[in-house]
Formats: C-alpha cells, sequence, structure tokens
C-alpha cells in the first residue's frame, strides 16, 4: 500500500490533479471492477464445456512451449513495442502465446485470437483463467511465465507458485532498476524482490536483457547460464509498407528534399550482432 501511495505521488507531480484523478479511476476500473463483471463469469459458466472443448483443441497443436505473458502492458497502447513484437515472432515459431490484457486499453471479454498461435486473453475472467491453468497443469511440454523486470504487481510469492505448479519464467530485465526512471523515491519492493530472486534461480529463470550494461550486471551477479541478449530492434517489413503517400512535416521535408547525408542517432546502448 505504501508504494502505490509514493508511485501516486509521484503521478500527481508529474501529471496534475485531474490526470491522476483519472489514471487512479482506470486503474481501479481495470484492476477491481473488471472482476464483478457477472455477465462475462456466467457467459463462461454457461458454455463452459464449450469452452473446456476449445482449449483441449488449442492446447494439443503440437506446440514447441506454451508463454504466458504476464504484465500490465496492454495490447491496443498507443505505442506498439517490444512485447507485442516479441509475442507476434514468437508465435511464428511455433509457441503457443496467451497474452494478458488490462481493461484499460483493451476491450476482451474473455479471449481473442490476434493470428495464429497468439490469443489476447483477459485474467480478469476468473472463470477462464481457472480453466486455463487447469488444462495448463496437464499438459507435459514446456510452459513459461514471461514477465519484465519493471513489473509492479506480480509477487515473488506468486511467482515461486508458478515454478512450483511446473512453469519456468522468462525474465526480461529491460531497464535499470531505479527509482529515477519510474518516478518514485525508491524501488517497489516487488521489484526488487523479483530481481534477487532471479540471481539466485538458474535453474528456474531464464534472463532475457536488453543493453550492454544489463548484460554486465547480470554477468557479474549471476554469470552466464540461461541468458540471453535481446536489444530492442525494427520490424523491416512494417516500415517497408509505409504508406507512399505519408507527407512528412515541412521541416522534415525540407531537410530530406536537400538531399544531403542523414545522420541516424541510435540512443540504445544494445551491441550490433
Amino acid at each position: 500500500m505504501k508504494e502505490k501511495f509514493l508511485r501516486i505521488l509521484a503521478i500527481l507531480k508529474k501529471d496534475g490533479l485531474y490526470l491522476t484523478f483519472k489514471k487512479i479511476y482506470k486503474y481501479i476500473k481495470s484492476k477491481y471492477l473488471a472482476k464483478l463483471n457477472i455477465f462475462s463469469y456466467l457467459n463462461i459458466i454457461f458454455h463452459y464445456q464449450e469452452y473446456s472443448k476449445m482449449f483441449d483443441k488449442l492446447l494439443n497443436g503440437g506446440y514447441h512451449r506454451i508463454i504466458i505473458w504476464k504484465s500490465t502492458f496492454g495490447w491496443n497502447v498507443p505505442l506498439f513495442q517490444r512485447p507485442q513484437h516479441i509475442s507476434m515472432n514468437l508465435a511464428k515459431q511455433n509457441c503457443l502465446i496467451f497474452y494478458e490484457v488490462t481493461t484499460m486499453t483493451d476491450k476482451v471479454k474473455n479471449m481473442r485470437k490476434i493470428n495464429d498461435n497468439l490469443y489476447l486473453i483477459n485474467f480478469n475472467n476468473i472463470p477462464i483463467k481457472k480453466l486455463l491453468f487447469s488444462k495448463l497443469e496437464k499438459k507435459n511440454i514446456p510452459k513459461y511465465i514471461q514477465i519484465y523486470s519493471t513489473d509492479f504487481n506480480m509477487s515473488l510469492k506468486k511467482l515461486k507458485r508458478y515454478i512450483n505448479n511446473g512453469f519456468k519464467i522468462i525474465y526480461e530485465y529491460i531497464d535499470d532498476l531505479s527509482p529515477e526512471i519510474i518516478g518514485t523515491n525508491k524501488l517497489p519492493k516487488n521489484q526488487i524482490d523479483k530481481y534477487n530472486y532471479m540471481l539466485q534461480d538458474t535453474k528456474n529463470i531464464f534472463v532475457i536483457v536488453t543493453a550492454t550494461e544489463l548484460e554486465k550486471d547480470i554477468l557479474k551477479k549471476r554469470g552466464k547460464e540461461k541468458m540471453a541478449f535481446a536489444c530492442n530492434g525494427v520490424d523491416f517489413e512494417h516500415f517497408q509498407n509505409v504508406d507512399k503517400n505519408f507527407n512528412f512535416e515541412n521541416k522534415y521535408q525540407i531537410i530530406l528534399d536537400s538531399n544531403k547525408p542523414i545522420i541516424r542517432v541510435l540512443w540504445s546502448t544494445c551491441k550490433l550482432v
């Protein structure tokens, strides 16, 4: 509770009173009120056998692994970023992906297919969450929970519970864990607890680092076991399909029309491979 209060103070300082209350309302609505949606509950209960058969068919697809993306990073956020790109590309590698949505950005009552092997799922709908995990318990194929190092919500206790239920953990170390970055006076306990545990458990936790300095930190404190480097990148195909009629702002168009060399500055600290 103390950490949430400090987070609210940081948002208040940054965004002002009106936007802070607006964000608090959206958070409460997505985190708590969404779980009270009786109609979604009844839909699953009355069509339980249909959903059960659907999951049986889905989980028997001969996948290499099943990955559940656990986060409050919604699918339909304004910026289509790393989680969506990684999920889409893992799905192409014969992985079955269940991407947890947030009702702050995603209108998914139960589950929605994005493309082959990739599904958005609303874990605020408790019956469908219980049904999925009951089915997963019986599957003897590699199963993973994927989280960000900056995750606020998942406690270490819950993380260990997933491990005890047969899941491995994919821990994406995406940013230096710093109060300055997240806008609080100190780091949330959940972040610190998971980070420290990640350093110890080289059996059940796979670490993905996104930048050179983060890689150095892991190599120094944990070693290279079950670690991979995957910096941020660009979806090349996407930018080949950009509308050719797109109009740049005048100040940029003047630069483009000058036909002079353009220097692109890379802000990331990731290494090129």
